[in-house]
């Protein structure tokens, strides 16, 4: 079944649940196709030729399922991540797929590995319980065995997550700054902290704007 590009907030009556049953397959669909780094592999095929399953997995054929990837690449080309070329076995990155690309500006991957992985799912699973009053604590001490999320990701085994959440973080900064930027007035300072800034993205984008401030400073742990 083709997945179709229309929100479930636009639909009314029982079409509105299937949207969102299938929308939800599309996000694990573009989370694997982000977790095992697809767009890496694509990033170079050719605009007019595309790649293969088989092209793509190259010669590591024996840790591939060659058949899911497939089908994860069909319904990425359904969310518009990739895009089919000739036929239905050649494929691309689209525009929004190359952001899926490792070391992109946008840090778009960091951001969907981070919101539509295990941490935040098993978080946002413990919602009947929370609205019940049942057990304490928000979702993420739930399931972190009672830490909060910066202790869960300071310990030494959660580097890789850690290095996800910056990202992600980063991510929101990029697509909120310029709003920031227009709407706050920065130019009466000549210096400027940002107390739990991550990776300074807000930051940067505050001082390429206002050329006045003649320091920025990034606070973090």
């Amino acid at each position: 079944m083709a997945f179709k590009r229309i929100s479930p907030l636009t639909l009314d009556g029982l079409s509105k649940y299937f949207s969102f049953g299938y929308h939800r397959l599309i996000e694990h669909a573009v989370y694997t196709f982000g977790e095992l780094n697809v767009a890496d592999r694509l990033v170079n095929a050719k605009s007019d030729q595309g790649m293969t399953v088989q092209e793509i997995i190259g010669d590591n054929s024996l840790n591939w399922n060659a058949d899911m990837l497939y089908r994860i690449l069909r319904s990425c080309a359904d969310a518009g991540i990739v895009e089919k070329v000739n036929d239905d076995k050649h494929f691309v990155l689209t525009q929004s797929g190359r952001m899926l690309t490792s070391g992109h500006p946008s840090h778009a991957r960091d951001f969907l590995l981070y919101a539509l992985g295990p941490l935040v799912t098993s978080a946002a699973n413990q919602l009947p319980d929370i609205v019940r009053n049942q057990g304490t604590g928000s979702g993420i001490v739930r399931v972190t065995n009672g830490l909060n999320l910066y202790q869960f990701l300071s310990q030494p085994n959660q580097k890789h997550l850690s290095d996800i959440f910056s990202g992600a973080m980063a991510a929101v900064s990029i697509s909120s700054g310029k709003s920031l930027v227009e709407n706050v007035d920065f130019d009466r300072f000549t210096t400027l902290i940002d107390i739990g800034g991550g990776s300074g993205a807000y930051l940067a984008q505050i001082l390429e704007h206002y050329p006045s401030i003649e320091h920025g400073i990034v606070l973090d742990l």
